[in-house]
């Protein structure tokens, strides 16, 4: 089996990463007081580099855990046809559900401007 199978599935990873980017930026401007966009902004990419980090982390820590005999052979190795990379992405996909579970949650209390109003700081002349 080739790598190139894994071609569509990380083209489609990019792309839906550029769309969130995309958005987000957009929500940050639109939700986010006049004096706190810059400073929302850095926090946004801050929180990207930590993920993008535990994503690194997670893939080292399932390429050495797996390494145990009782879970009966590596996931990650470097030829396709002896890992076992599909319960890599089945634990990226119950890992994902979970996101998007907390993220309905949140989301159900989010009210748009809220923020804008309640904190706005008054300008004094």
């Amino acid at each position: 089996m080739s790598i190139a199978w894994l071609s569509p599935q990380i083209i489609l990873m990019s792309l839906s990463e550029v769309f969130a980017i995309i958005a987000s930026m957009e929500f940050i401007y639109l939700e986010a007081p006049q004096y706190m966009k810059s400073f929302a902004m850095g926090i946004y990419f801050f929180i990207q580099t930590i993920g993008d980090t535990i994503a690194i982390l997670l893939v080292l820590i399932v390429k050495y855990v797996t390494l145990l005999p009782e879970l009966g052979g590596p996931w990650i190795c470097n030829n396709l046809n002896h890992g076992k990379i599909a319960y890599f992405f089945e634990l990226l996909m119950v890992l994902m559900i979970a996101n998007m579970i907390c993220l309905w949650h949140y989301s159900k209390r989010f009210r748009p401007g809220y923020y804008d109003i309640r904190f706005r700081v008054q300008e004094r002349f």
